[in-house]
């Protein structure tokens, strides 16, 4: 893979070993055609095409090698991606008898992180991470496997791995090790750096509760090689059938690569209709790299939302809160508990409140506890009013955003900040005279402030960006 026409504004990237990409940001729809028509003449045969308002996609192979070409409309962005050993082609969905209704079960997990069960109609399954590689939650996941699978072997007709951070891709590893032989698994679909590819993502390297996503990465091969499961690498544009659940991928770490290295911008963003229903999984997928609004449009609507990033910062707030709007989303499944979602953390997010408030929005369900819904998913009649309900209680055992003192008693008081947001407060000072003297302070996130009055100041308000403790 290579600029093969002269073109100057290009970045070239090896995604891993197999996999490399090219991306013109600022092409012209021919840019497609040349670059198709090049493939074609080198031998390679068209197997998939297709036109979309915003997309033109083609998937081409040559031996055991892919060709997957995509340009956006409306991005004017032109990728071109080569992988060896291509296992796309080849794969066929197998047809197995309706044996029960399709689910989501959105388990609840020790701590952050995603992990998600999707029955599929012939009771075989779809999993998406797993979360941390806790005892905990590797029994969650294999409980619930067996719960669902009538008494029969659990089979996972393939595990998706959204990207290589540990609440998300470690579970995979120490679920292998406590249930090889009592779970059967198909596929893998993934799309992730190179273990040690720490030039473009150097956070790799870095230790995480006593481990490093290098070591992680490379268990994961080692487990999908040890269990026979064919390794599918997942590319923007590709369709997927497992059962009778069909994807679309969306966005995938090679239209991100050459614009960041933050792991969670690799997350995989896919579409997924199962049971009269659209679903939309987005990982930790940042919104700013992946452009999803910009790209997709009204594409992205669906009827259930996996939430970015655990609801917590997804990129600027702009692009997310253009996602959001796109999407549409009457359910939103959001991995993370009560608190973090409603008093310390989510909240406190711009688009996250955003999601909250949109009207669109009828029901959010958190990793609070597990939650499995049976598809074609109905939101709850009263879902709006308790949402309402836990965002009132939620903020509440934050403190105020006003603060009024009429007559100074102490020499000071102490602003509590027990949230995850920074919080930005306006102190209004009066004076017997009538003058008001005004400063603006700043209390860190899990912190504190003292807040000494002025002398002869009688009294003064504090207005506050994210509800406060007043301590004195």
């Amino acid at each position: 893979m290579k600029p093969y026409f002269g073109e100057s504004d290009y970045s070239l990237h090896a995604t891993n070993e197999k996999n490399k990409v090219l991306c013109l940001p600022n092409a012209k729809e021919e840019a497609f055609f040349r670059y198709r028509d090049l493939f074609l003449k080198e031998g390679y045969e068209e197997k998939e095409a297709y036109l979309e308002p915003f997309l033109r996609f083609s998937a081409l192979s040559k031996g055991n090698d892919g060709i997957f070409l995509t340009y956006f409309f409306n991005t004017n962005e032109f990728f071109a991606v080569g992988e060896e050993d291509c296992r796309y082609f080849s794969r066929k969905n197998e047809a197995l008898p309706t044996v029960t209704s399709p689910k989501i079960t959105q388990l609840h997990l020790t701590d952050f992180g995603l992990s998600y069960v999707v029955c599929l109609s012939d009771g075989r399954f779809v999993v998406f991470d797993g979360g941390w590689n806790t005892p905990e939650d590797r029994k969650s996941l294999f409980d619930c496997l067996t719960a669902q699978s009538n008494e029969k072997m659990p089979r996972i007709a393939c595990w998706i791995l959204t990207h290589p951070h540990g609440d998300h891709n470690r579970c995979f590893n120490g679920f292998w090790e406590d249930y090889e032989g009592k779970v059967a698994l198909d596929a893998v679909l993934m799309h992730f750096p190179a273990a040690d590819d720490t030039d473009h993502y150097p956070k790799l390297a870095l230790q995480e509760r006593g481990e490093c996503n290098v070591d992680q990465i490379r268990k994961n091969h080692e487990w999908i090689r040890r269990l026979g499961a064919e390794l599918l690498t997942a590319h923007t544009g590709q369709s997927y059938a497992f059962g009778d659940a069909h994807f679309r991928v969306l966005s995938c770490m090679e239209n991100t690569i050459s614009v960041s290295d933050n792991i969670n911008t690799t997350s995989l963003v896919m579409k997924m209709e199962l049971g009269d229903t659209t679903v939309l999984w987005t990982g930790d997928a940042y919104c700013k790299h992946a452009r999803l609004a910009e790209r997709y449009g009204d594409f992205l609507k669906s009827d259930i939302l996996q939430v970015f990033h655990h609801g917590f910062s997804s990129g600027s707030a702009r692009e997310v809160i253009a996602a959001y709007d796109a999407i549409r989303a009457a359910v939103c499944l959001l991995p993370a508990s009560d608190r973090h979602a409603f008093s310390t953390f989510c909240i406190h997010q711009k688009a996250t409140r955003h999601l909250y408030e949109a009207p669109s929005t009828e029901e959010i369900i958190t990793g609070e506890t597990a939650h499995t819904l049976s598809l074609p998913y109905l939101p709850s009649p009263d879902g709006k009013e308790r949402l309402q309900l836990q965002m009132k209680e939620g903020l509440a055992l934050c403190g105020r955003t006003l603060w009024e003192i009429r007559e100074i008693e102490k020499s000071e008081y102490v602003l509590r900040n027990v949230t995850f947001a920074v919080a930005t407060v306006t102190l209004k000072e009066s004076f017997p005279s009538g003058e008001i003297r005004e400063s603006i302070l700043s209390v860190p996130k899990l912190g504190t402030l003292s807040v000494i009055p002025s002398e002869g100041a009688e009294g003064f308000v504090l207005e506050c960006s994210t509800p406060l403790q007043l301590e004195s």
